[in-house]
C-alpha cells in the first residue's frame, strides 16, 4: 500500500524482543500493508537496541512450567493461553537441539537454540552436587514440567547468538531507531498514532502497539492520558482513558549471588583461568550446563501465608509512578521484600544453594562461601535472621 512517510498501516513502538516479533510478524502476514517500528536507541548496553533483552541477556530459553499457564487461562476464561494453548507458538519459534520430541517441541523455527556439548570440567561434578540434595533429574525443563535439574537450553547457536532482531527478520519494515516517542495520540478514546520528541508525528491507519517492556510501557501511556485518575491528577495530564491499573501488578525475580573458591585453583577449572579460557568452545553462550528449579515447602509457604495474613505476594504491592517528562526515568517501587512470602521464597532458594555446595559432590568441587567482607560465610543452617540481612544487602 501507498502513502506518505508519516502514515502506516500499523505502528509498533518499542523495538525489544516482543515488538520485532509483532512487527515481522504483521509484514509477513500482511505483506500489502506497511509497518513502522520504532525504537529508542542503538545502545545494545544499555538494552535499548534493535531486539531488546533478547540482544544482551543470559540468553536462558525457558517456557515456564504447565500450571503457570492453565493459571491464566482459568483466571481469562480463555483456554488460548492455556499451556495446551500456547504450544503451538512455543514450537512454531523454535528449532530445538534436544530429543526428538515433536508433540512437545518445533525443529524449523526461527530461533536456533544450542544446549551443552562444550565439555566443561566441571560439568559432572555440578550435576552430581545438584542430584544429591534431592533435586529430580529432568532431561526436558521446556516439556510443561520445569521441576528439578536440566540441561541449559540456550538461544545461541554455531557461538552467535539468536536475537530477535535478527532471528525474525525485518525487511520490509520500516525502522525509526534513536527515536524516543514521547505520546501516543489520542482521539475519542482511540490511538491513532504517536508524537515523538522532536514533535514529529506518525499516523496509523489500523492499530498502534506499545511494546516498551513492563516499566517503560506504562510510563508512555501515563504521559499519553492513559491511566489512573489520581497519577494523571498529579502530573496535570488531561485524562483520555481511565485505567486504574495502570503502573502496577509488575513481576520481578530477583537474584542472589554466592562466590566459592575451587579446592584446586591451580587445575585452571573456573572461569576466567587461563585453561578454561584458552578453550573458545567454553565462550560459545553462557558458562553453565545445567538448569535447576525447586519450589519452597507448603510448610515455608503456609507459615509465611499466616504471617502476611493471606496466600501470597498481592498484585498491587508493587508501583510504577511516572515524572511528566519522557526523558525522565519512571519511579519503581517494586516492594522486594515486603512481605513473609518473599523472604520465605529467597530463604528457601539460599539454603537450597548452600546445601548443594556442602553435598559431597560440591565440597569435591568448592571451599565454603567467600562473603562479602561486611559478612560472615553462609551455611545452609544459618538463621533466618542472618540469611535475611544478607539476602537484603544483595538481591
Amino acid at each position: 500500500m501507498g502513502g506518505d512517510d508519516t502514515t502506516y498501516d500499523h505502528i509498533v513502538v518499542g523495538g525489544g524482543l516482543c515488538g520485532c516479533v509483532v512487527a515481522a510478524r504483521t509484514k509477513h502476514s500482511f505483506p500489502d500493508r506497511t509497518v513502522a517500528l520504532i525504537e529508542i536507541g542503538s545502545d545494545a548496553r544499555k538494552s535499548r537496541t534493535l531486539g531488546g533483552g533478547s540482544a544482551v541477556n543470559y540468553g536462558a530459553w525457558t517456557r515456564g512450567d504447565r500450571s503457570g499457564y492453565d493459571e491464566w487461562a482459568t483466571t481469562v476464561g480463555d483456554e488460548r493461553w492455556s499451556y495446551n494453548g500456547r504450544l503451538p507458538y512455543f514450537k512454531r519459534a523454535e528449532t530445538y537441539p534436544l530429543l526428538q520430541d515433536k508433540n512437545n517441541h518445533g525443529y524449523e523455527g526461527p530461533i536456533h537454540l544450542s544446549s551443552g556439548g562444550r565439555g566443561y570440567p566441571l560439568r559432572d561434578h555440578v550435576r552430581d552436587a545438584m542430584l544429591a540434595v534431592r533435586l529430580p533429574f529432568n532431561p526436558d525443563h521446556n516439556c510443561g514440567n520445569s521441576h528439578g535439574v536440566s540441561p541449559l537450553v540456550e538461544s545461541w547457536h554455531d557461538g552467535d547468538r539468536s536475537f530477535a532482531a535478527k532471528t525474525y527478520g525485518l525487511n520490509g519494515v520500516k525502522l525509526f531507531t534513536d527515536s524516543q516517542v514521547a505520546t501516543v495520540m489520542v482521539r475519542q478514546k482511540k490511538v491513532t498514532g504517536i508524537r515523538l520528541v522532536n514533535n514529529r508525528t506518525l499516523h496509523a491507519r489500523i492499530e498502534t502497539i506499545v511494546s516498551c517492556g513492563a516499566i517503560r510501557t506504562p510510563q508512555l501511556l501515563t504521559l499519553s492520558g492513559i491511566g489512573r485518575s489520581d497519577e494523571l491528577a498529579r502530573l496535570e495530564i488531561p485524562v483520555q482513558v481511565e485505567s486504574e491499573e495502570m503502573g502496577w501488578n509488575l513481576h520481578d525475580h530477583p537474584s542472589l549471588s554466592f562466590w566459592s573458591p575451587p579446592r584446586t585453583p591451580e587445575a585452571g577449572l573456573a572461569v576466567g583461568s587461563d585453561n578454561f579460557m584458552a578453550n573458545s568452545k567454553n565462550l560459545d553462550g553462557k558458562p553453565m550446563d545445567w538448569f535447576s528449579n525447586a519450589s519452597a515447602s507448603q510448610l515455608e509457604m503456609g507459615n509465611a501465608a499466616k504471617v502476611d495474613g493471606r496466600p501470597s505476594l498481592r498484585e498491587d504491592d508493587i508501583e510504577i509512578s511516572c515524572i511528566a517528562d519522557p526523558f525522565d526515568q519512571p519511579v519503581v517501587d517494586p516492594n522486594y521484600l515486603g512481605t513473609e512470602h518473599d523472604r520465605a521464597v529467597l530463604r528457601a532458594s539460599v539454603r537450597l544453594a548452600l546445601k548443594i555446595m556442602e553435598s559431597p559432590a560440591g565440597k569435591r568441587v568448592v571451599n565454603s562461601e567467600l562473603p562479602p567482607s561486611q559478612f560472615s560465610p553462609l551455611n545452609s543452617k544459618s538463621s533466618d535472621d542472618v540469611l535475611d540481612e544478607r539476602i537484603r544487602a544483595g538481591a
